[in-house]
């Protein structure tokens, strides 16, 4: 009987062990979870580097480039104004054979000015205006006017310098993204797209004077690691 009775007061002395060992396991899990939630609400803390890629690419780093970093200073000056750069170039399409060029910068030259004019041959030409609100002016006034007996139609061209970035870092600026990508070459503009409520989506784009520069960058951000801090 009295080994019985031990045999009862030993499980039940494990029963208690276990219980206050299962407690402070809890305890401990429970400290992590807010440990976390505490990191997470606070942008993550060292997480706040955040990758980015291109198209679903490779996940990359977005404030070094190749073991080059970039002081603050440098990622939030103010953004240069520029004219004349790919969102102001147009397409103009349909256009008769005898048209001339002088005609056609007639026919623009009212809604701004023009710095690049260029006529196929071959019924179509590219236009380059100022600034993009005088090339959506000239668009909007010009397109489906007839000319010659022919209706003109008037696009916005192709942009063939521009890349898309995914994976920014919500805090991440457009100032921070043009100043970064200019170590490539002169960026005509670059945007973190935000929603409709003005949040940062975590993608953007930038647009670069020349190709190549746009290449480079290309390049660099499936090769290397390219972070953007703030």
């Amino acid at each position: 009987m009295s080994r019985h009775n031990n045999d009862r007061n030993n499980k039940r002395d494990e029963r208690r062990h276990d219980d206050r060992r299962r407690s402070g396991r809890d305890d401990d899990d429970g400290s992590r979870s807010r440990r976390e939630h505490h990191r997470s609400s606070n942008g993550g803390g060292s997480d706040m580097h955040r990758g980015m890629s291109m198209g679903g690419g490779p996940q990359r780093g977005a404030g070094s480039f190749s073991g080059m970093a970039f002081t603050e200073s440098e990622l939030m000056g103010d953004l240069p104004k520029k004219k004349f750069t790919g969102r102001c170039r147009l397409f103009v399409g349909n256009l008769p054979n005898e048209v001339k060029e002088a005609e056609l910068k007639e026919l623009f030259s009212p809604h701004g000015d023009i710095a690049e004019c260029y006529l196929s041959g071959k019924g179509f030409a590219f236009l380059r205006m100022d600034t993009r609100a005088h090339a959506e002016s000239a668009k909007e006034a010009i397109d489906g006017r007839v000319i010659h007996g022919r209706q003109v139609r008037v696009r916005f061209a192709v942009h063939g310098a521009a890349l898309r970035v995914k994976e920014l870092s919500p805090t991440v600026s457009n100032e921070m993204l043009y100043h970064a990508f200019s170590h490539f070459g002169d960026v005509e503009r670059a945007v973190h797209i935000v929603d409709e409520k003005g949040r940062p989506t975590g993608e953007g784009i930038v647009e670069f004077e020349r190709k190549p520069s746009c290449n480079e960058a290309m390049q660099a951000i499936k090769e290397k690691v390219f972070l953007l801090t703030a």
